[in-house]
């Protein structure tokens, strides 16, 4: 079965509703995924009801990003309680930094004579409740106003560190990611490690309780899927896989049904 355990909906900074994403998973014959916005579980509900509609087994899921070593690493809880009301502060608390995050980064934007305050609060308008914001939105709204040519471009200037309008994240460190989702009764794996995490990271990661790593992602190459594979094995971990679509790139189309895995970690999740 076909399995895809990293995916991204209008929930978060995806562009598809958690209902057309069950309907391009459909299209793709995978037997079963797990939506992981960022930060929310505010798209489990519909995710999960499509997928039983269309057949699809679920896994709730959602990434999380952590401070390790002086840098930004993400994981993916999986199998959790959704309802852990633990869980459901720790994120709240998560969304609000970014909302937080957002607003310095239009009063520095504006402090450059670009105003999107207008547009970003029609976003917030517009959210499903419990939704969460990030960069990818002030991108769309600075392209709204030609500002940008695209996400990249935004991305590029405006929203990336190094620039004058960039606000850095004040993020939770690993153990208390790793212990909220543990205490719901969750597993944790790190995300795409061969995107640019080191490898003391992904050390201090797994002493600190990580489950499993997530070996098969766009961003990994055969020799560091296999590496990866190699790690985890080593050290006596799970692995995970998925095609992080978020639907704004064609790639994100292409890579759907490619990057996914199969394997015992998702039928221990469901049962």
């Amino acid at each position: 079965m076909l399995t895809d355990l990293h995916m991204h909906s209008t929930c978060s900074d995806g562009t598809f509703s958690p209902t057309d994403l069950v309907a391009l998973v459909v299209d793709k014959d995978i037997g079963c995924m797990a939506l992981t916005d960022h930060d929310t579980m505010a798209g489990i509900v519909e995710a999960r009801t499509a997928c039983e509609i269309a057949g699809i087994l679920f896994i709730t899921g959602v990434e999380i990003s952590t401070w390790v070593n002086g840098g930004e690493v993400r994981l993916l809880g999986y199998g959790f309680e959704e309802g852990d009301e633990d869980l459901v502060l720790f994120l709240d608390n998560q969304r609000q930094k970014r909302r937080d995050r957002i607003y310095e980064f239009v009063d520095k934007l504006a402090a450059e004579g670009i105003n999107i305050r207008e547009q970003m609060e029609a976003q917030y308008d517009n959210q499903v409740e419990g939704s969460a914001l990030g960069r990818p939105h002030l991108a769309r709204a600075l392209i709204s106003i030609g500002e940008a040519t695209d996400i990249q471009d935004a991305f590029e200037r405006l929203l990336r560190p190094g620039t004058p309008t960039f606000g850095p994240r004040k993020l939770p460190g690993e153990e208390e990611v790793i212990g909220a989702v543990h205490a719901a009764g969750g597993i944790v794996s790190l995300a795409h490690p061969g995107d640019h995490t080191r490898h003391s990271s992904v050390l201090s990661l797994i002493q600190s309780g990580l489950d499993a790593i997530e070996t098969h992602h766009p961003s990994h190459d055969q020799r560091l899927t296999d590496y990866y594979t190699q790690l985890a094995g080593q050290h006596g971990l799970e692995t995970t896989g998925g095609s992080d679509f978020h639907g704004s790139r064609e790639r994100d189309h292409d890579n759907l049904g490619h990057f996914v895995m199969s394997g015992k970690l998702p039928a221990a999740l469901l049962q």
